[in-house]
């Protein structure tokens, strides 16, 4: 089967044709002169543009949005094969939906779970509107240097294992992938030695932060996609669902998110059922497009667009080798990969304080969402730009000096008088800055004696 962007086509092909429409949505013609006497749409074609009010249409000729028979369907299939499974389903209201609709569509009263204590929220209020028995893994005890619980799958490990041997075995595994760290825990290992205790499971892989990683040699490792249907060749009653928020690392409009299955007839028709019961029925047509987009180019241009933007984190990770009050976090523990496109930049927080590093990122127009106690996250995604990383890369920098020079700077306890004259050009109680230090040197260079005498 060929890639080709053929749901974009199918649309952009209506885009200057002046179809009336009687149905809904008066903003499909909010570009037409005639409605051009209102601030409002003038505000409107500031926000989003002509070009996307043209292409947010509402009528079926392109495929039926609910229940895809054609060009839609197609697509769908065609970002399947991209992402080695079964079934692909585009989502355009989110993650948070995707994962609901994996929930409610598989899940039935009394049912067994055991879940990831460090899942999305959506996972979690989801479980909880459901008649079913929850248990959740454990949380690894150890302290780590983001201060952050993550799971200890070893001993969820355990637990599976307890459970079956019970003869109370889980329905279905929810598993977080990934932090939005960076954290990556090793999935495709826990999910293979659990399946060697019973292979009757359904497992669902919320991949939210990582749908680039299946497109690099460097970053396949990082998602169970890679080897999804070994598995499932291996463990033929194994049933799998895979969520990805294509937005948050690839090329996808906002809310763009995939549902990936690999399973059986009948689990492949509850989940796509499921899709109907529980998604918008009024899904936006360039969203949808976007997840077609956003599939081809990782397909043709995913190597090449991760590989710049790990050498980018490089090049932010070298700056920080030559700094005194920055770093970055190098490892974290064994049982977990740390995806190379996040950079934890960590700073001394004795030296400056977390509300001066984000008023002075803030002051820069670098906009950094995830901060801790000593440390903040920078997200290296295909979007990021080589001026961008050198625009934080100066910044840092110029933050490191003034540090340094602070922290040189002491309060004098002496006289220091070059004779001759014998004029003191530091008195008890003056603070040594960078200027004096640099007169004091200057005496020095210049072989004048400098007499020191206690205040």
């Amino acid at each position: 089967m060929s890639n080709e962007l053929i749901l974009t086509e199918k649309i952009l092909s209506f885009s200057n044709k002046d179809i009336s429409s009687f149905h809904a949505l008066p903003i499909s013609k909010a570009y037409y002169k005639d409605y051009k006497n209102n601030k409002y749409i003038d505000e409107l074609h500031n926000l989003v543009g002509e070009d996307y009010l043209k292409n947010e249409i509402t009528y079926n000729w392109i495929d039926n949005p609910v229940f895809p028979h054609g060009i839609l369907q197609e697509s769908e299939n065609q970002t399947a094969q991209a992402f080695n499974v079964d079934k692909s389903l585009y989502v355009t209201t989110g993650t948070t939906t995707s994962n609901q609709i994996a929930i409610f569509s598989l899940l039935r009263d009394g049912g067994h779970v055991l879940v990831d204590r460090t899942c999305h929220q959506s996972v979690h209020f989801a479980l909880s509107l459901m008649n079913i028995d929850i248990e959740y893994m454990p949380l690894c005890k150890d302290k780590n240097e983001l201060n952050r619980p993550f799971t200890d799958l070893n001993s969820a490990k355990e637990m599976y294992k307890k459970s079956y041997d019970k003869g109370n075995p889980f329905d279905m595994v929810i598993i977080n992938a990934s932090s939005y760290e960076g954290v990556v825990y090793k999935n495709n290992e826990f999910i293979n030695d659990c399946l060697k205790i019973n292979s009757n499971t359904t497992f669902m892989v919320d991949e939210a932060w990582i749908a680039f990683a299946l497109f690099s040699k460097s970053t396949k490792n990082l998602t169970i996609l890679n080897n999804i249907q070994s598995l499932h060749k291996n463990y033929p009653n194994a049933n799998f669902v895979v969520t990805q928020s294509a937005h948050k690392s690839i090329r996808s409009l906002r809310q763009g998110s995939y549902i990936h299955l690999v399973g059986n007839e009948q689990f492949l028709k509850i989940v796509c059922d499921g899709k109907y019961q529980y998604d918008t029925t009024s899904p936006s047509f360039p969203i949808l497009a976007s997840l077609e987009i956003a599939r081809q180019d990782m397909v043709e241009n995913g190597e090449k667009c991760i590989s710049k933007s790990i050498k980018l984190a490089n090049m932010l990770k070298e700056c920080l080798h030559s700094l005194k009050n920055f770093s970055y976090l190098q490892k974290l523990n064994s049982d977990v990969y740390l995806d190379p496109l996040k950079v934890i930049v960590k700073f001394n927080n004795k030296a400056i304080t977390i509300d001066e590093i984000r008023k002075k990122l803030k002051n820069n127009e670098i906009y950094i969402s995830r901060y801790g106690e000593n440390y903040f996250l920078v997200n290296m995604h295909i979007g990021v730009c080589e001026k961008d990383v050198k625009k934080l890369i100066d910044l840092l920098k110029n933050i490191d000096s003034n540090l340094m020079q602070k922290s040189d700077e002491h309060i004098s306890d002496k006289y220091v008088i070059p004779y001759p004259p014998g004029v003191p050009i530091v008195m008890p109680g003056d603070k040594i800055t960078k200027d004096v230090q640099d007169q004091i040197q200057l005496c020095k260079n210049s072989n004048i004696n400098l007499i020191t005498v206690k205040g």
